[in-house]
């Protein structure tokens, strides 16, 4: 389902668990409002196929977020039993969403899935050829701003972190070039979020930078790593901003049942004219 954007959409509540259940977080600068913009948190979490369901469950539920861009969500009907199924994650909560199967990982397909509290219309898939997709884009509505959010799983390494890194960045950098020419025209505020199975300094960090602004490098201070491989602290799960998106907030979440840490982002936007 997806509920197409309109002034009138009204906001779903959100659903939290009590507090004993929240899940630990990282510290975060607070927000603060300025004049034309709106304050919209969202929360980026690959969740793993839901391996961990009950965790990944719990830590969902326990955030205050208007947007929640999931990555390796698993079609229904698939045979896998230890998989969550597509179907459980959007019965949580009620909002509008945008839905689609990227790529796959035989017998089953994967996707991504993107959430909001307010309205939402589906935009591209993002491709590029010879490959399977990175990602879609889609454009929402939420607190009184439009803007686009680009849901993405770049292309996974393929084999151990050391020895097929360095051969599959190559495609990773493909790809980041593609996005930010495929919304290079794009007009809304814009934020590209999810796995990108890249972290700083490498190639396809480093061109995103070049022309996005990186949430975690604005808003400073320490913070977990987002995918801990090895012993090794790395951070592969973005947030990165452009069309005057301004981070006020970062926070990378503990625990939550996947080999992901989820990340949320405080953002002022501006609002729609």
């Amino acid at each position: 389902m997806t509920s197409a954007i309109s002034s009138d959409v009204p906001a779903a509540p959100a659903q939290a668990l009590n507090a004993t259940d929240a899940v630990a977080t990282a510290a975060t600068t607070p927000a603060r409002t300025e004049a034309g913009t709106a304050t919209v948190r969202l929360m980026t979490f690959n969740v793993q196929c839901g391996l961990q369901w009950p965790d990944v469950r719990r830590l969902i539920l326990a955030q205050d977020v208007d947007i929640i861009c999931l990555q390796e969500v698993p079609q229904d009907g698939h045979s896998q039993r230890d998989f969550v199924r597509a179907s459980e994650i959007l019965d949580l909560l009620d909002w509008p969403h945008d839905l689609r199967m990227l790529w796959s990982r035989p017998p089953r397909q994967i996707g991504n899935l993107t959430l909001v509290r307010g309205g939402i219309e589906p935009g591209p898939i993002l491709k590029i050829p010879l490959t399977q997709a990175y990602g879609f884009a889609s454009r929402v509505e939420v607190g009184g701003a439009r803007l686009t959010v680009a849901n993405l799983h770049l292309s996974p390494l393929g084999g151990p972190p050391p020895l097929a890194f360095p051969a599959t960045e190559i495609l990773r950098l493909r790809e980041v070039r593609h996005l930010t020419q495929s919304l290079g025209e794009c007009r809304d505020p814009t934020v590209a979020v999810g796995d990108f199975n890249s972290f700083w300094p490498a190639p396809a960090c480093w061109v995103m930078r070049r022309s996005w602004k990186d949430c975690r490098n604005e808003v400073g201070g320490n913070h977990l790593a987002t995918r801990p491989t090895y012993g090794l602290p790395f951070v592969i799960d973005h947030v990165f901003m452009r069309g005057g998106v301004r981070a006020v907030g970062y926070e990378v979440l503990a625990g939550g049942g996947s080999d992901h840490r989820a990340v949320i982002a405080t953002l002022q936007v501006p609002r729609s004219a």
